[in-house]
């Protein structure tokens, strides 16, 4: 029966991996988070700073935090998510001058924002953008302005998403019947305060590591591997966590065969913005129906961020360490999340 009970998971997990699975979300909210992005991405490639157009496009992702509520609760929430983002990059930004300043950084943000989630009762994705935007500070690239700056070129990002978010809800009623928020994963209402604190410790921990081995390793982009962990650290059980293991490495793959024939023209900067825009709406589309077909875009959008300030590196070593950063925080995101269910098992 024990054997049957296996077989029958595994087919399921299967049969799941390819599944396009039916979702409420509506067309005209992926549609929104892509404009969004869209307008500092060209405002950045017409000016000739591309790469701060980008961090303007991280700002704008605190769309995706928008609940079903009334318009004051909508500007509280994205207000507290872009404050959220400006803590976190800024935390990050000025404490990665060091590996230890960076680890220690992304332990505490990660930590913190599990807290801060579960207390304001934060909707998904949950405490995922709070890391993406932390490690993707860490970049010190020479060419890169100072800090302050980067911090108002992220807080243009995300009062452009608070426009869209009025012309948005002006344009889509509430819907009364969506009930409340979808909390995170491996967080109810119900849950015991030191299950969130298992979860913030747990997930933490192995976040810093990832990015602590892949530095130490001297990985192109240490904060690659890191995303890669938060993401499986998001799933709600260790069946979920593998699945979303396979489909990562999986969907990168395909995505990185996506990013080379982009990159393979030498697109113009005009070209990447168009890019991102168009990558937002396929995402936002399919990240709640099928994770691996949406990695497919989330990649080569990623690879587009991370080669703002510099377009010169060469396309085949870019591709190749991100496939292999991708494998690593898989790894260590699904040993975290199984250390995670130990401890929430024993207690």
């Amino acid at each position: 029966m024990s054997e049957q009970r296996r077989f029958s998971a595994a087919r399921q997990m299967f049969t799941d991996f390819f599944q396009i699975k039916q979702h409420a979300r509506p067309w005209h909210l992926p549609v929104m988070t892509g404009l969004c992005a869209l307008i500092p991405a060209l405002v950045g490639a017409f000016y000739g700073a591309f790469s701060l157009g980008v961090i303007g496009c991280l700002g704008t992702m605190i769309f995706i935090y928008i609940p079903q509520a009334t318009l004051a609760k909508r500007l509280f929430t994205l207000l507290m998510v872009a404050i959220g983002f400006q803590l976190s990059y800024y935390l990050s930004a000025t404490a990665s001058e060091t590996l230890p300043g960076a680890v220690l950084i992304l332990f505490l943000i990660t930590f913190a924002m599990t807290l801060v989630v579960r207390l304001l009762r934060v909707a998904l994705p949950g405490r995922f953008f709070f890391v993406l935007v932390a490690t993707t500070a860490t970049i010190q690239a020479p060419e890169m302005p100072p800090v302050d700056e980067r911090l108002l070129i992220l807080g243009l990002g995300s009062l452009t998403a608070m426009l869209g978010m009025l012309i948005y809800h002006l344009l889509v009623p509430v819907n009364p019947a969506a009930g409340p928020p979808k909390l995170p994963p491996n967080q109810s209402a119900e849950d015991p305060w030191s299950a969130t604190l298992a979860d913030g410790l747990c997930s933490a921990l192995f976040v810093a590591l990832t990015f602590y081995i892949a530095s130490e390793l001297e990985l192109l982009k240490p904060y690659w591997a890191t995303i890669a962990c938060a993401a499986i650290l998001q799933g709600n059980s260790l069946q979920h966590m593998w699945q979303r293991q396979a489909q990562r490495i999986v969907g990168t793959a395909l995505g990185l065969g996506v990013a080379w024939l982009l990159f393979s023209f030498q697109p113009s900067t005009l070209v990447l913005a168009l890019a991102i825009g168009l990558f937002n709406v396929a995402i936002q589309s399919l990240v709640v129906r099928n994770y691996a077909l949406a990695l497919v875009f989330i990649t080569p959008m990623t690879l587009i961020f991370s080669e703002a300030s510099s377009l010169q590196t060469d396309l085949g070593t870019l591709i190749e360490e991100r496939f292999v950063e991708t494998v690593l925080g898989s790894l260590m995101g699904f040993i975290g999340g199984w250390v995670l269910h130990r401890l929430l098992k024993q207690g």
